[in-house]
């Protein structure tokens, strides 16, 4: 099987898209839940949180509680 000419067609997506975009489909599945979210993608909700922030979904994606919290600090 020769899948030269099938993988020069593909498009190429660089692996920190890829994982930003898994992120926020995650989030956006859940609602914005951060713990369901964390269990969809298969990591820690600490490993979630510090996505959010490499990936600025903070603001996109706010605390559900209704108070507003800070990012954590870089």
């Amino acid at each position: 099987l020769d899948l030269g000419g099938l993988m020069a067609t593909l498009p190429t997506i660089k692996v920190r898209e890829l994982h930003r975009l898994a992120t926020e489909e995650a989030l956006s599945i859940t609602g914005g839940r951060r713990q369901p979210a964390a269990d969809l993608l298969g990591v820690s909700i600490r490993t979630l949180r510090n996505w959010m922030r490499a990936f600025d979904l903070y603001r996109r994606f706010p605390p559900q509680s209704g108070v507003p919290v800070k990012p954590p600090a870089r």
